[in-house]
């Protein structure tokens, strides 16, 4: 702890250093303390019946020491019916007690606590007190502990710092730890920002030297998205270089005052979960305000993330800082509670072709879209599947991870991606439709997609998976001397028929099959075929397709 002297001497009282003590047998309320093991007066409530019978210990005032003494049968409040009184080791030579660090005790009953005036006398030359302080039951027990209190005499005057923290945009910053601290000798207080980003310290010495500083470290994934990788990307490479020395600060991911491919990695495995925070960078950087206001971008690594005061002389204000998001480039962080959480105006949906797969079945899903994206991200659940290998516009291992049950995928380009964003070959661990397989949530990465040259934030789903529909491919190979296969689509499982022709309309192969909804194919050889071109029709149900392909030797 920390105290303040005036004019030479502090007052402090026991039981402002209890913390959490206890008994067994006494309630909290039956605990007393003092600053020695000699025990105060017991209480009287005849005696302490105002605050007005609180005085010094001197030689007027008798004083309870459990272990000696003698029995005042005139005393009106004797303890437990048989109180011992005595003198308390008063000394009439010096006019002090000789147990009891002399005239400078009191006893205050309401607080259950021994005071005393501290000087400057009691204080090591480093300016720090230890005392011990103990605690006693109603049984007269006790226990103690030594408390180390740096005790500051301030000449009579004290003083206040207080600052503001923003981001560079202005917008104040909430939970930010500072911390104030003397030079000499070390001595730290702390208080954290409030909802507008305001932090004081009051009672400060006057004429020390101190250092302030902050500190915010919860939540790195705040105000960081995909977003800003593109962002970073787009700088890097001088397409859309930076505004702000503060975009350079929380673009520099690894903390090494340049801003390169392996912030990209470092951020990005932040992004897909790999990362709960930075190996190498916190969460904010809080920097010196006064600072802040001279950085450029050809220098933005000039700044401290201290504030010094010197001899301090009266009241400290405007000790600002300014707070940099680590990873937000785009200036997105929710700084502080007044903000709330963004939210996008509009969703979009990834279209995959649906279909019934089997438990233990191989499966390619490729994801397209008709957006003109630069980036996106999502968590997909992968509970009822395992990822076998993923590919497209793009997209390397790199772009993706899995986290038990969950995989989260983060992509990014300098150029729009549309059509075929990516494919996913999955390893179906249960039987269904794969639209109720696959899931897209935020769980661990947030689900959207950033569209257009302007870069607009929207959301990302798969709830518009697309319509399977009837139709019939073209076989490949084609032409071919020995297998081709076919491929077609059914809205709904049923039976098939494909029938396959010559030139003339002679019949050469009739085959049926149980097709699946979705895609299927089949394997047609060159055995009942005649070389030349070859028709092929599908029938299901209410629908029919008609194509041809050639067989040569």
């Amino acid at each position: 702890g920390t105290a303040v002297m005036t004019n030479g001497e502090v007052e402090l009282w026991a039981v402002d250093f209890n913390i959490g003590s206890f008994d067994n047998c006494s309630p909290q309320e039956a605990l007393f303390y003092t600053f020695t093991d000699v025990a105060p007066p017991p209480r009287c409530d005849e005696e302490y019946d105002s605050q007005t019978d609180l005085m010094w210990y001197d030689a007027s005032f008798w004083f309870y020491e459990s272990n000696e003494g003698t029995v005042d049968d005139d005393d009106d409040c004797p303890l437990n019916g048989e109180g011992a009184y005595s003198d308390g080791g008063f000394d009439p030579g010096t006019g002090q007690f000789e147990d009891y660090r002399g005239d400078i005790h009191r006893w205050f009953p309401g607080l259950r606590s021994s005071g005393a005036i501290f000087t400057t006398a009691d204080v090591s030359s480093t300016g720090f007190l230890q005392l011990p302080v103990y605690v006693w039951d109603e049984c007269g027990q006790l226990d103690f502990c030594l408390v180390e209190l740096r005790v500051i005499d301030n000449g009579g005057g004290a003083g206040r710092v207080a600052g503001l923290v923003t981001t560079e945009e202005g917008t104040e910053v909430e939970g930010v730890m500072t911390e104030l601290k003397t030079i000499a000798p070390e001595f730290s207080k702390f208080d954290m920002t409030d909802e507008i980003g305001n932090y004081a310290f009051d009672d400060n010495a006057l004429t020390q030297d101190y250092e302030v500083s902050g500190e915010k470290n919860d939540d790195y994934l705040n105000g960081v998205s995909t977003i800003d990788l593109v962002k970073v990307q787009r700088h890097i490479l001088g397409l859309e270089p930076f505004e702000t020395a503060g975009q350079m600060i929380a673009a520099d991911v690894n903390n090494d005052q340049r801003i390169n491919g392996q912030d990209l990695v470092e951020l990005r495995k932040l992004i897909l979960g790999i990362y709960s925070e930075l190996p190498q960078n916190s969460s904010w950087k809080i920097i010196n305000a006064k600072d802040a206001s001279t950085l450029t971008l050809a220098n933005p690594w000039s700044y401290s993330e201290t504030i010094t005061i010197a001899e301090m002389a009266e009241d400290m204000y405007d000790q600002d800082f300014i707070g940099v998001k680590i990873g937000d480039v785009n200036n997105s962080v929710v700084a502080n509670s007044a903000q709330g959480l963004p939210s996008a105006d509009r969703g979009i949906s990834l279209e995959f072709e649906d279909g019934q797969v089997e438990a233990g079945e191989e499966v390619t899903v490729t994801m397209t879209t008709t957006e003109a994206m630069y980036g996106y991200q999502f968590t997909m659940d992968m509970s009822s599947v395992n990822l076998v290998e993923v590919s497209g516009q793009s997209v390397t291992e790199g772009n993706v991870a899995v986290l038990g049950e969950s995989m989260t995928m983060s992509t990014s380009s300098v150029e729009a991606m549309t059509g075929e964003l990516f494919t996913l070959k999955l390893k179906a661990t249960t039987s269904g439709q794969l639209s109720e397989l696959l899931g897209m949530n935020s769980s661990v990465t947030k689900a959207e997609a950033y569209v257009g040259e302007n870069l607009e934030t929207v959301n990302l789903n798969l709830s518009g998976a697309k319509e399977v529909t009837f139709s019939l491919g073209q076989n490949e190979p084609n032409p071919f001397k020995e297998t081709t296969t076919i491929g077609y689509s059914l809205p709904e499982a049923s039976d098939i028929k494909m029938t396959l022709y010559d030139v003339t309309g002679k019949v050469l192969q009739v085959i049926r099959d149980q097709g699946q909804q979705g895609e299927n194919k089949l394997v047609v050889s060159t055995d009942a075929l005649t070389t030349g071109v070859v028709y092929y029709k599908l029938e299901t149900g209410e629908y029919t397709a008609t194509r041809h392909m050639i067989v040569i030797e």
